[in-house]
């Protein structure tokens, strides 16, 4: 009989998210019977292996810096992005000290719990000079041990020091295996959730793998590896949570999460958005390199999502979600597609009521006067995307559109792509509403 896994990857203070998406596990009922992880994945495996959830979102629902590392004579607090975390490491010489997370380790690893459970687990951890990787089960690890091997795997060097037991020093195993798969299968998994925090660190790639594999990950930026913060810790725990939701298809979306059915809803706009591509794009071979390039910036922003340009079942909701994205709209709700797309609607003729867009005219200008496509892309960020989709909206509601106009949203297109995903549908959405 095939056995359940769940593989817990390597990523600092990303680890959050894979507390929200084990309480989405839980209530599919995935009980895994083999959970393996690397560095804090290692640390969340055991709450996991002790089955306490509630423990669990404790300890991330209230972590900062100072319980997981510090530096001498320094305030670890800070430090507020990775920027200001290595500038810390400089300037102190010296890698910081692991005895906060050891301590947090200690206060909430129960080794016995974790060595009765009928759930096996293990974990990757890399021995320090010479460089080598260690996979290690629960039954391998010497008794009164569990907790130092798991600081070992969680040791990442160089920000925090290497952590000794014994004679060998050890640092994080994601040096070698930041999704130890295999360790999971060599246990007899067949079925696995992989849960990855898109972090720093060896993935090694396998081929024909014996067990079926869902991946889950975010297409949010969960934040730096070493900032912990408790305000982002609970943001990521409801976003592993909702993408779990979207993995085992019991909600839609990428940015956001929609109920079910709100892609067969939003497919109803399809004709709409592809009236409006051709407006803007011919359907004859392309010869213009410009409309070329900026047709395939289009294409390769879609690919991010998997999903394809305009065809047969069309990304609707994926061109909503971009223009939800830009006006903000808040990522850990779930939507059905009209409540967001009226959302939606509403915030853009707010912002567009008595917009003279100057600073879109000041942009068209520098655009003139940059060549160089880099150039071109720093000075489109420093403007508000807000006013973008709206001033684009405003060409595309014309009967027809003039070269010169064409070739303004062609430059959008190659320099901020969602904001001409986003201004198609919304564009496209207040034509459809009027044929009501």
């Amino acid at each position: 009989m095939g056995k359940k896994a769940i593989v817990l990857c390597g990523g600092g203070a990303k680890g959050a998210y894979q507390i929200g998406a084990w309480k989405a596990l839980r209530k599919l009922g995935f009980y895994p019977d083999i959970v393996t992880g690397t560095s804090v994945g290692a640390l969340n495996g055991a709450l996991i292996v002790m089955n306490d959830y509630n423990k669990a979102y404790k300890i991330w629902s209230n972590i900062d810096m100072k319980q997981i590392f510090s530096f001498k004579n320094v305030d670890i607090t800070k430090a507020n992005s990775m920027v200001e975390l290595t500038k810390l490491l400089i300037s102190q010489g010296e890698s910081a000290s692991y005895e906060p997370l050891l301590k947090l380790i200690e206060n909430n690893i129960d080794e016995e719990k974790v060595r009765n459970s009928k759930i096996d687990f293990g974990f990757v951890t890399t021995q320090f000079l010479p460089l080598k990787k260690i996979e290690m089960y629960k039954e391998d690890i010497p008794k009164g041990y569990l907790n130092d091997y798991i600081m070992a795997s969680a040791a990442c060097y160089p920000y925090m020091k290497s952590y000794t037991i014994g004679k060998k020093s050890y640092i994080d195993g994601g040096y070698f295996d930041n999704m130890p798969i295999q360790m999971a299968i060599k246990k007899g998994a067949t079925d696995i959730v992989v849960i990855d925090l898109k972090a720093v660190g060896k993935k090694n790639i396998y081929q024909d793998l014996p067990a079926k594999i869902t991946y889950i990950e975010s297409n949010h930026n969960l934040g730096g590896i070493m900032i912990f913060d408790k305000d982002n810790s609970i943001k990521n725990i409801k976003l592993g949570y909702l993408d779990t939701m979207k993995a085992f298809n019991k909600l839609e979306g990428d940015l956001y999460a929609f109920k079910k059915g709100s892609n067969i809803k939003a497919s109803k706009y399809e004709n709409f958005l592809e009236d409006t591509y051709k407006k803007i794009f011919s359907s004859l071979p392309i010869i213009n390199p410009f409309e070329n390039l900026s047709k395939k910036s289009l294409e390769d922003h879609l690919k991010k999502y998997n999903r394809e340009l305009f065809t047969i079942n069309s990304n609707v909701l994926t061109s909503l979600e971009f223009a939800a994205y830009i006006f903000d709209i808040d990522i850990l709700k779930v939507y059905s597609f009209n409540s967001l797309a009226k959302k939606v609607n509403k915030l853009i003729k707010k912002q567009s009521l008595n917009n003279d867009y100057k600073d879109v005219l000041n942009l068209k200008k520098s655009i003139n006067k940059v060549l160089e496509p880099g150039g071109l892309k720093n000075i489109a960020e420093t403007y508000d995307k807000k006013n973008l989709v709206c001033y684009v909206i405003s060409l595309l509601n014309k009967d027809l559109l003039t070269i010169n106009e064409k070739k303004e949203i062609w430059a959008f297109s190659i320099l901020v792509p969602d904001v001409i995903l986003g201004a198609i549908f919304a564009s496209s959405y207040i034509k459809k509403i009027k044929t009501l």
